[in-house]
């Protein structure tokens, strides 16, 4: 059974705020619903395996945009007939929110885009650091939801591990490209920093996919980065050019998605203003000598004006050769890794971010969590040590309460909580493996 992925980039809620386009704008989203449902009543899956949005789904990166953006996706993974967790999202240039940067911020990102390296040295200072990544506080809050927040040490934005068959998996690697966007950035400006160029080899049967926003020509330090993709990645795939295309570049599969709204103004020849977006099913087959291949297809979608809707595009099929895997050294017996993020958890973090901040502190309220100060991380940090304690299943319960208004903020705290049983406490390692899906109906 192959995984198929709806593929966006580049919604840029916000885009249309006082502007003449918002009619068309809010009908081609539409349209791309309709398009989505349409093709998964038709296709023999009857759903996806999950949306891979590539950045850029805001416009200024303001916490009203992702408030929209959350509405419309909620509303994607409906007709692409998945659970509304089950997102992969990556932040782009414009989801970063330019007026939260200080004139300190703004000094580094210049020091580097001139060609300083001082990166690694911004992000080893805490204050340094706090002040790079405040301007994604917006996109966080968002994305936390996924459990795709921005790594604020510098490292990826999250992995995601898919089922492709028997005993082969895809894994799906977020990286930040915007870490030093600012307006005006030109190809070579950007970094992605020393913790998210190493790539860890794949295991057996398992196939690494990267998905990044920018493409890596706009990456002053994608020569470090492209050598593990080379050795290590079967797939890489963005969004930011809006140039819809797929194409093998040096053994890379190189996916783009287009734009779902893009920009008319930024006056760059290379970008293409057309609507489009991919569907790309993942498989695998063996080869005559007996080693695993993946097979990519991408149904390219492509607004007609003259029928007011997406229609099919060009279907394009490559079959990729698996890299090596790592060594096992260990002595033990294989086994497969279950992850710590099951289809339940990722649920819980997807309903508790999806709750207002105010909602959120009813729930730490009610089990005696909550901390001094607030934030998007500390709260993470707080559901956390509440799902290794209380479970799975009394935390969905509890949001459940606060979301149907049965648990107030005036509700008297819960008693001291108990500890759940053993086969509910789960060490759950935020960054690494994050999130694995199993196979299951809508």
């Amino acid at each position: 059974m192959p995984a198929i992925f709806v593929h966006v980039s580049d919604t840029h809620f916000g885009l249309d705020a006082g502007k003449g386009s918002r009619g068309k704008n809010n009908d081609i989203k539409e349209r791309l619903l309709e398009d989505v449902s349409d093709f998964f009543q038709r296709h023999e899956t009857g759903r996806a395996a999950g949306i891979l949005f590539a950045g850029d789904l805001a416009y200024r990166g303001k916490a009203e945009e992702y408030a929209d953006a959350g509405k419309w996706l909620d509303r994607l993974t409906n007709a692409a007939g998945c659970k509304p967790h089950r997102v992969q999202v990556v932040p782009g240039n414009h989801d970063v929110d330019r007026d939260r940067a200080s004139p300190g911020v703004q000094l580094m990102v210049d020091q580097v885009a001139s060609g300083k390296n001082k990166l690694a040295e911004y992000l080893a200072d805490e204050h340094d650091r706090r002040g790079l990544y405040r301007r994604f506080d917006p996109y966080s809050e968002f994305a936390e939801a996924y459990d795709c927040s921005v790594d604020e040490s510098g490292g990826p934005v999250g992995v995601w591990h898919v089922p492709i068959g028997s005993r082969r998996r895809l894994k799906i690697l977020g990286l930040n490209s915007a870490i030093l966007c600012r307006k005006g950035d030109k190809e070579g400006d950007l970094r992605l920093g020393p913790y998210q160029t190493v790539i860890e080899p794949p295991h057996q049967n398992e196939f690494v996919v990267v998905m990044v926003h920018h493409p890596l020509n706009w990456m002053g330090d994608s020569g470090d980065i492209l050598k593990y993709i080379k050795a290590r990645a079967s797939v890489l795939i963005t969004g930011h050019e809006h140039s819809n295309k797929s194409e093998i570049v040096d053994g890379i599969l190189n996916i783009d998605a287009g734009a779902v709204i893009p920009p008319s103004h930024d006056g760059q020849q290379h970008r293409i203003s057309e609507y489009t977006y991919n569907i790309i099913e993942f498989s695998t087959i063996t080869s005559e000598n007996g080693n695993a291949l993946l097979k990519v297809k991408v149904h390219v979608r492509v607004w007609s004006d003259e029928m007011m809707r997406f229609n099919a595009g060009d279907a394009r099929e490559f079959t990729l050769e698996a890299r090596p895997p790592r060594g096992d050294f260990s002595g033990k017996p294989r086994s497969h890794r279950k992850s710590e993020n099951s289809n339940e958890v990722a649920s819980v973090i997807y309903e508790f971010f999806r709750l207002t901040k105010e909602q959120r502190g009813t729930v730490l309220k009610f089990y005696h969590a909550v901390p001094q100060e607030r934030s998007t991380r500390i709260d993470r940090q707080a559901l956390d040590s509440l799902l290794t304690t209380m479970g799975v299943a009394e935390m969905a319960a509890t949001i459940g309460r606060v979301k149907s208004g049965t648990l107030l903020p005036s509700s008297p705290p819960s008693a001291r909580p108990r500890m759940a049983s053993p086969a509910k406490r789960r060490a759950r390692r935020r960054r690494t493996r994050k999130k694995t899906i199993a196979a299951e109906g809508k």
